[in-house]
């Protein structure tokens, strides 16, 4: 689901239905088992994409949401529970994960994009 300019992009580009009142700001949105589709419709573009999903939270809780994936011309395939049947029962999103080779090592780096932090290792041998 996306508002503003986002839904505006779902409806030009992806063929999308524009939801709610017109009075509001513009709603857009589409199944799950339709976001592969949708994503196809906008890397086709040339657009990049971050898709969010919900955390698990209690009943009567805010919803809570984290940055699952960047979807991009480059990376069009939209991996959230396509590798194994696990992945949609994590609670956090993993990290994404850099690799760098140098005399000194390996440096591995661990972007936490929800936590907006990032973990350095360097000099792994």
């Amino acid at each position: 689901e996306a508002q503003g300019i986002d839904a505006i992009l779902l409806v030009q580009y992806a063929g999308l239905n524009p939801m709610g009142n017109p009075s509001n700001p513009p709603r857009a949105g589409c199944p799950k088992q339709n976001i592969q589709r949708t994503l196809d419709d906008l890397t086709s573009q040339g657009f990049s994409i971050g898709v969010y999903e919900e955390k698990e939270t209690p009943k009567g809780r805010k919803k809570e949401r984290y940055l699952a994936q960047i979807v991009s011309p480059a990376v069009p395939n939209y991996l959230k529970g396509r590798l194994d049947d696990t992945m949609d029962s994590y609670k956090d999103p993993s990290p994404i994960v850099g690799l760098s080779r140098s005399v000194s090592g390996v440096t591995i780096a661990k972007l936490y994009a929800d936590e907006k932090k990032v973990v350095v290792l360097s000099s792994l041998t």
